[in-house]
């Protein structure tokens, strides 16, 4: 969808839905995705203050998937592993643009995106008659940027770009959990990294 009444402000709202299932040639063997997304926005157009261009999404998705173990000549199988993996990506971008002087355009602005994920991960004992050991794995990261430029073109066939631009990316709350049927469980931790 699309709306423009014609006053400076223009704004849009899209989405779309994916799944797929699939058979992965035996009876224990199956996968499925879904993934969602939506993304939304809009430019604002002044007189004096220049435009402004604001851009957001969301993208949710699950991927679940069933393994099996067959013997050499495919007549017998045994339920492995089952993994369900939800995640999360929500992100978004503002940019300002402005005519500065004679044949300057000035821009700048800033983006983020965040992403959350997890895996989980139920084991089958040897002979895949019940779960024996349940893992989840999970974390998320960050990325933000911010920029500059200036667009000089002093003639039709001559444009000097000049821009800066500084990105921070984090890794965090990186984590493991082992639940093993009969035994204690463990929890693995990844340090935080931030660059």
């Amino acid at each position: 969808m699309e709306f423009d009444p014609g006053t400076g402000l223009q704004s849009f709202l899209r989405g779309s839905l994916y799944n797929e299932d699939l058979d992965l040639g035996t009876p224990f063997r199956s996968a499925n995705a879904t993934r969602g997304f939506i993304n939304g926005g809009g430019i604002i157009q002044t007189a004096d203050a220049g435009q402004f261009n604001l851009n957001a999404y969301a993208h949710l998705s699950t991927f679940d998937e069933d393994f099996s173990l067959a013997n050499s000549n495919r007549t017998a199988e045994t339920p492995s592993q089952l993994q369900h993996v939800p995640s999360t990506d929500v992100g978004g971008s503002l940019t300002w643009t402005k005519s500065l002087f004679a044949h300057n355009r000035f821009v700048a602005g800033g983006d983020f995106r965040l992403i959350d994920g997890r895996s989980n991960d139920s084991y089958f004992n040897s002979a895949g008659t019940s779960i024996s050991d349940r893992k989840v794995s999970s974390g998320r990261q960050n990325f933000f940027g911010l920029f500059l430029e200036n667009i000089y073109r002093p003639a039709g066939n001559l444009e000097v770009d000049l821009s800066v631009r500084g990105d921070f990316f984090q890794n965090l709350d990186g984590t493991i959990r082992d639940n093993p049927t009969g035994a204690a469980s463990t929890v693995t931790t990844f340090p935080d990294r931030m660059r």
